[in-house]
């Protein structure tokens, strides 16, 4: 190649097709426009297929500044480098990514000059789909049919700290494993996103799929940000738009595959219920008071209570 400039790209995705390896979509959308952009000086290879490592082991190379860019990392885990990241698990507070990356695009960009101090990683953050929970035994509808169940999570605080106030077990197994655990009764359920579901073929192992939207699946591009602040303002300008570009075309894939997604899910049996307002409210009133007051521990109770006015003011706005 002829580029001046090469970005080795890690993601843990396949590379198959556009539309159903969404991180594929991301990386090759911005690769066109890299390129195109700068007329050919700037270019990027894909490493997908976890061939690099997985989504933490990427974001320690890009911190390390091995690598200079990768797709996967979540919000959530951010949290363990900057506390602030953890009021985005702050449970029940959107009603849809739409409104969360509305925030994100408003306040994203004080979180990633944090994050990229004290890692030497630059996030981009997309939210593309909401969270919800799949269970093997019962429907989940409201507070009360939390209650009992014991519900695999990431190894999250804020998760552990909203199932148990919901009575639920909250039960932290790796994401290779959650198959298995709830093939064999381990766990009587999870926690995903629609596109999730097929992704890890959980649809085959559960019976019950609630669309609670508990929180937004917020996605971290990670660039390395000593590899950042090395190009010129021009260049960096170029890698801003790129991802941006990148950004609308993962999210478009992840929507516009839902529909697929949604008739594998129902194909299979799986039993898809959205709570109706009132329902939602007692799920919301029980889980939201206990993750706010481990964050508010954390953060500080100013934080969260800025966090949640500017929330409440972009769902107010929000048009739909």
């Amino acid at each position: 190649t002829d580029a001046e400039i090469v970005i080795k790209f890690g993601h843990v995705d396949g590379t198959t097709s556009l539309l159903d390896t969404p991180l594929h979509a991301f990386f090759e959308a911005f690769k066109t426009t890299v390129e195109s952009a700068s007329s050919g000086r700037i270019t990027a290879t894909e490493y997908g297929n976890s061939q690099l490592g997985g989504a933490t082991s990427l974001f320690e190379q890009n911190a390390a500044g091995t690598l200079e860019m990768s797709i996967g990392f979540s919000m959530s885990s951010l949290s363990a480098y900057v506390p602030d990241a953890m009021l985005w698990d702050i449970p029940y507070v959107f009603s849809s990514e739409l409104t969360t990356q509305t925030m994100l695009d408003k306040y994203g960009a004080e979180l990633a000059d944090q994050v990229a101090a004290a890692t030497n990683v630059r996030p981009y953050f997309t939210a593309v789909a909401m969270r919800s929970f799949c269970t093997t035994k019962k429907q989940i509808t409201d507070a009360a049919s939390f209650k009992g169940l014991k519900l695999r999570v990431q190894d999250s605080p804020a998760m552990v700290a909203m199932l148990d106030s919901l009575g639920a077990a909250a039960t932290v197994i790796s994401y290779t494993e959650v198959y298995s655990a709830l093939q064999t009764g381990v766990v009587d359920g999870a926690e995903q996103h629609p596109y999730g579901l097929p992704m890890a073929s959980w649809q085959e192992v559960v019976k019950y799929y609630t669309l609670d939207k508990y929180i937004a699946n917020i996605s971290v591009c990670a660039v390395s940000e000593s590899w950042y602040q090395s190009l010129s303002a021009d260049d960096q300008a170029i890698v801003d738009f790129a991802i941006k570009q990148a950004q609308r075309a993962y999210y478009g894939v992840v929507k516009a595959n839902e529909a697929n997604v949604m008739k594998q899910i129902l194909d299979a049996g799986v039993t898809v219920y959205t709570p109706t307002a009132a329902e939602l409210q007692s799920i919301k009133d029980v889980a939201q008071p206990a993750v706010v007051e481990y964050v508010a521990s954390q953060v500080g109770q100013d934080k969260v209570d800025q966090f949640l006015a500017a929330a409440a003011e972009a769902e107010a706005n929000r048009g739909y």
